[in-house]
């Protein structure tokens, strides 16, 4: 900060009469200065002696002495040029030179203070009480303007001419040199100005009266009606035209006047219509304020507050960048806001490493605002929907959670003070200063929680605001940017709090729990910080699946084109070539190949980007990734399930997909079985010869059960299947299958005659299992069915076929069974059955 300004706070009713800088002069009231001169935020040995004090009551009557000898200057002088018989002081003894002397004298005093008054611009709105750079600004402007109103240059001419009384002629055309002293008027129009924007007693028709109406002596006001008449050939007439040449000649110069008068009067209209709509929409908004103020009972410091931001706005609105800037190119825009406010945007921690293209677009985004001193921006516990950056002025971050009884104390009072830039605190201090260039309330503003500290202005600050829909617009276009904003914020808030960790506690009980209650803050915060980023990655990632999941391929490609990871996953670890290649979006998968996503990845339930093609029926999707050396990756069992599920359905084309996009048909699941064992067991003969003859899958691999595919087609009585795979093996293997088939029949029907299934039996002699086949002692299921009483399962057998008298090794029937265990019904029918045999024969 400048040790040599202050800021103004307010501005007042009474005009204080501080000289002109490069930008024009604001008037003050006291109990702003009052307020200046108390702040030592800024100087800690106070203004210096010398200072004037533009609200003491001296300089007040002083002011109101040089305002009434400007008005007696523009009296004196031209009544002196016209009416004196010897222009100039000469002969140095009548009133008028008395009153030249008199009136030399106020202005050469009035330069003398002018080099100890403090200075107000308006474009920075600083009060500089730095007495170098008071009399450094006075003497670039005002100082020169000063000293041509207050040196006689007719008597210096006349001196230097060495013209003598006598001389009316050359004396009258040097006595013109007079019209300079005309300059000492600026201080008349001064006054104007401030009645006509602080002074809300008169009437603005008072003012405006009296601003263009001043008395003058009447012989003046004579000589002046009868030069002007004259000039333009009107009313005396005393310029008479003779020949023709000089007839044109006056038509010419009349011509010429009538112009000149037409476009001097057009332009002193325009600039006094303007001025005075300026003024009077500035005094009808402060009459408006006041009015507001008296209906509703307003304080008094409120109402200062109030005015004070209303001419600030006022006086700053038609120089604010929305309204300059809203007709220019973009390209001038841009260039213009970097020029303003590029230094402070690029010195903001937050946009460390952030490319020039999203600065300009924060700068593009935001609005500038201007603050009075002393105002609250944001207060604790204000959910702040705006980013906050400082371009000019000071701020101050109070922590009202640690002004306890604790933190006031007077064992602590050395620890309230102003803090680093680094934000850390010593021993849980609470209030840290801000430059240009830093921003606050940011943490509230990415996480949306309630702001943890309040945000007070030093002076006049100029702040720029982007709002959280202008932000979260940008982070979209800029998705690095933004990544690197949030990554900022997070190395932030773990510095701060490793230094505040680093810094020595205080050994006093105070000390301890200030220092404690600091660290657990900045814990706290930076734990919200990486939530807010991981959800914000998140987010992005879901933007990005999705749009590749609706084929959105425009914003797929804005967002790659931004930085965004091309082989981001969602919690399924499906990335977004999966969902496109589900999704049957061709553009899309071309687009994700091109840029380079990896088509290897496999998700949670072990598919893959080839897999989801073969699902959506797209050919042109399979031949793209293998193209790009794609390739079935997954566990056999899972590829294995897909495969026999499709036969099972009888999806023949995602089968033919599944063998173009280079399957294992040897892929087995949990049981050894593979989907040619399923095709063989279902008697689909389609399914068989694609999976032979397209898929090459092995015909003479067996299940856990021991069982090829021919062994499931006999086993199921598929004789087409049968032979087509016969014929596809050697006679040994057909010999083995075969007996292998006899053998487990033989097993499944002495089974079902056991168990009494004659479902289960009436199902297998359908498909021409021998009644009487038997096992490794002869026994047939009718003997079995015999021993346990099966009476439906007998009949069953004897109406296929079965021979009653058959005997196992032991020399057992199965009359001799059902006698033995006392099944009178099964051995009456085995009985009968055997009398009808004996008949018969």
């Amino acid at each position: 900060m400048n040790n040599c300004s202050v800021t103004i706070c307010g501005f007042g009713a009474l005009f204080k009469g501080v000289h002109f800088t490069d930008t024009e002069i604001w008037p003050m009231s006291g109990s702003a200065y009052e307020r200046i001169r108390g702040e030592d935020f800024y100087r800690s040995d106070g203004p210096d002696p010398w200072l004037i004090d533009p609200n003491s009551s001296w300089y007040q009557i002083w002011w109101t002495v040089t305002v009434a000898a400007a008005f007696l200057t523009a009296f004196i002088e031209p009544l002196m040029l016209s009416f004196k018989s010897y222009p100039g002081l000469y002969p140095y003894d009548d009133a008028a030179a008395f009153a030249e002397y008199f009136l030399l004298a106020i202005f050469a005093a009035d330069i003398v203070i002018n080099f100890y008054l403090p200075v107000v611009e308006r474009r920075r709105m600083k009060l500089i009480t730095d007495l170098k750079l008071i009399r450094k600004k006075y003497c670039r402007k005002m100082f020169r303007v000063d000293l041509v109103g207050l040196v006689p240059w007719d008597l210096v001419a006349m001196a230097l001419f060495e013209v003598e009384s006598k001389d009316n002629k050359t004396a009258s055309v040097l006595a013109l040199l007079k019209w300079f002293k005309l300059v000492r008027c600026y201080r008349i129009f001064a006054l104007f100005q401030f009645h006509e924007q602080h002074n809300k007693v008169v009437s603005q028709l008072m003012i405006t009266l009296a601003r263009n109406i001043t008395p003058i002596y009447v012989q003046y006001i004579f000589s002046l009606y009868f030069s002007i008449t004259t000039f333009a050939t009107v009313g005396f007439g005393d310029f008479r035209p003779v020949s023709v040449v000089e007839v044109g000649f006056v038509i010419c110069f009349m011509m010429f006047n009538v112009m000149s008068s037409a476009y001097i009067i057009g332009t002193i209209t325009l600039l006094v219509v303007r001025s005075d709509e300026r003024t009077r929409e500035y005094r009808e908004r402060m009459l408006a304020v006041n009015e507001y103020k008296l209906q509703h009972n307003i304080p008094k410091s409120l109402f200062e507050s109030m005015t004070e931001h209303v001419e600030l706005f006022f006086r700053c609105q038609e120089h604010s960048d929305e309204r300059v800037l809203a007709s220019l190119p973009s390209t001038i825009r841009r260039r213009t806001l970097r020029h303003l406010y590029l230094p402070q945007i690029q010195h903001c921690y937050l946009f460390k490493g952030a490319k020039q293209k999203l600065i300009d677009a924060i700068l593009a985004a935001g609005r500038v605002e201007l603050y009075m001193p002393q105002v609250e921006v944001v207060s604790e516990g204000d959910h702040v929907n705006d980013l906050y950056i400082l371009l000019q002025g000071g701020i101050e971050l109070l922590n009202p959670r640690l002004t306890s009884t604790l933190m006031t104390s007077s064992s602590s009072a050395s620890e309230d003070l102003l803090l680093g830039e680094t934000g850390a605190s010593k021993h849980g201090g609470r209030r840290m200063l801000l430059l240009p260039g830093d921003c606050f309330s940011e943490v509230s503003f990415f996480t949306q929680i309630p702001n943890l500290e309040a945000a007070r202005t030093l002076d006049v600050c100029r702040v720029m605001l982007v709002s959280r829909a202008a932000y979260d617009s940008i982070s979209k276009d800029f998705l690095l940017g933004g990544q690197q904003v949030l990554t900022n914020l997070l190395n932030r808030c773990m510095e701060r709090e490793r230094l505040e960790v680093r810094i020595p506690r205080d050994d006093t009980q105070d000390g301890y729990y200030r220092h404690q209650q600091a660290v657990v803050d900045l814990a706290r915060v930076r734990c919200i910080v990486m939530q807010h980023s991981q959800h914000v990655s998140e987010s992005r990632v879901f933007e990005f699946l999705s749009a590749a999941s609706r084929g959105d391929e425009g914003m797929m490609r804005r967002m790659l084109e931004q930085g965004h990871e091309i082989n981001a996953c969602d919690y399924d670890n499906r990335s977004a070539l999966m969902l496109s290649c589900a999704k049957g979006h061709t553009s899309c998968v071309r687009a994700l190949l091109e840029s380079g996503a990896d088509c290897k990845l496999r998700d949670s339930s072990g598919s893959c980007a080839l897999m989801e093609a073969c699902k959506s029926s797209n050919a042109s999707i399979i031949t793209d990734l293998l193209r790009h050396g794609a390739k079935l990756n997954m566990e056999a069992a899972t590829l294995a399930g897909h495969l026999c599920r499709a036969v099972h359905d009888g999806d023949m084309r995602f089968l033919y997909r599944m063998i173009h996009a280079g399957a294992n048909m040897a892929a087995c699941d949990y049981d050894m079985r593979s989907a040619l064992h399923v095709a063989a067991a279902e008697g689909n003969l389609a399914a068989v010869k694609m999976l032979v003859g397209d898929g090459n899958a092995p015909i003479s691999v067996l299940d856990r059960f021991g069982n090829s595919p021919l062994d499931e087609a006999r086993r199921v009585g598929a004789q087409t299947v049968v032979d087509f795979l016969e014929s596809c093996v050697t006679e040994l293997e057909q010999n083995q299958s075969l007996a292998k088939f006899i053998r487990q029949r033989t097993t499944d029907l002495l089974q079902a005659c056991a168990c009494g299934d004659v479902i289960r039996v009436r199902s297998l002699l359908e498909r021409h299992v021998p009644p009487d086949c038997a096992d490794y002692d002869n026994r047939t299921g009718m003997m079995l069915a015999a021993v346990k009483g099966h009476l439906e399962v007998v009949q069953e057998l004897l109406r296929w076929g079965g021979d009653p008298a058959a005997k196992d090794n032991f020399g057992t029937t199965a009359k001799s069974e059902a006698v033995k265990y006392g099944w009178t019904e099964i051995v009456q029918l085995l009985q009968r059955e055997e009398e009808l045999k004996s008949m018969v024969a």
